[in-house]
């Protein structure tokens, strides 16, 4: 069963994925949510530092005390995060499913284009692919239906509350765009050497995240590594601070209306085994990070985004979506 920490920053927040940092350019906007990996490192620090473990010990193989529950640190952490949420005045919201579509003539951009207009859902249905004469080297492609025009939802967050029902038509508290959950902040910053030290004429700038009034990010891990029950946590490659809780949160079950797919809450690894059971997803992000234990940059991975939705719980811990 999956444990649930509500993460609040007590300022920006800045994950940069694969992008490099180089001196004088604008880079990239940080990318929201952060990598799963960000949050396993995030976790195990933050339970290193609690046990009064120092993180170069149990990077170099001086203290393997800790090893049994967070992992070798050459190692993949043997926890996954299973979600990344959005909580907003005591609401939960997840992003929007990648299968579902907005049944509307123009594309949607504020918040009242999406109100009243319904759902349609991405499916595989092979008679009617045939019945169109539509041929593919795909297998049992998936294919939406519109009477209007197929929207897609994008980067929308809808409530958890939705996502368990059977509703097919959106109102206003059943989402949230990325307007009313955080805004970029341009920020300068100095390159540093290896060894700490500042370049001289070197600057960098980019765009952090802020999360609005209200918002905060909710997390879960697959299982309990002995964290306490609040304190202190560092995000990302620049440690933003932010203070975390323990919180109850019930995932999602089986119901009568459940279909044959299934929605991933958090990004999984796009390994060849788990494109084969995709339905929908945002395009693939390539993320990579640094590797503590050897003292040099991770290999980039492709991930598959949170939203995405398969024809099966390909790693245990995606939820089943409702039929609309």
């Amino acid at each position: 069963m999956s444990v649930f920490y509500e993460i609040i920053p007590l300022d920006t927040l800045f994950f940069r994925g694969s992008t490099p940092m180089e001196a004088g350019q604008n880079i990239a906007v940080s990318m929201f949510p952060p990598p799963v990996s960000v949050l396993e490192g995030s976790f195990r620090t933050a339970f290193l530092l609690q046990k009064g473990i120092f993180p170069e010990d149990y990077a170099f193989g001086k203290d393997t005390s800790a090893n049994e529950i967070i992992g070798n640190p050459s190692e993949k952490a043997p926890f996954e995060v299973s979600s990344i949420l959005i909580k907003k005045d005591g609401q939960f919201y997840a992003k929007v499913p990648a299968s579902w579509y907005l049944d509307s003539e123009k594309k949607p951009k504020e918040k009242t284009d999406y109100i009243g207009k319904p759902i349609i859902e991405a499916k595989r249905n092979q008679k009617f692919l045939d019945d169109m004469f539509v041929m593919s080297s795909s297998e049992n492609l998936p294919f939406v239906h519109a009477k209007e025009n197929a929207q897609p939802l994008g980067n929308i967050w809808v409530s958890i509350d939705f996502i368990n029902s059977t509703k097919s038509v959106l109102e206003e508290n059943d989402f949230l765009l990325q307007n009313e959950i955080f805004a970029f902040e341009q920020r300068t910053g100095i390159a540093l050497d290896s060894g700490k030290h500042t370049v001289e004429g070197q600057l960098y700038s980019a765009s952090h995240v802020r999360l609005l009034d209200g918002v905060s990010m909710v997390a879960g891990i697959s299982k309990e590594i002995g964290l306490e029950d609040s304190g202190k946590i560092q995000l990302g490659g620049e440690r933003r601070l932010c203070s975390y809780r323990k919180i109850d949160f019930c995932m999602p079950e089986k119901s009568e209306n459940m279909g044959n797919q299934f929605l991933s809450f958090a990004p999984i690894e796009a390994t060849k085994e788990i494109l084969e059971s995709l339905v929908a997803s945002l395009k693939l992000v390539i993320t990579s990070g640094w590797d503590l234990a050897r003292g040099f940059h991770k290999p980039t991975t492709s991930w598959i985004p949170a939203g995405a939705v398969f024809t099966k719980n390909v790693n245990g811990i995606c939820i089943p979506l409702n039929q609309r």
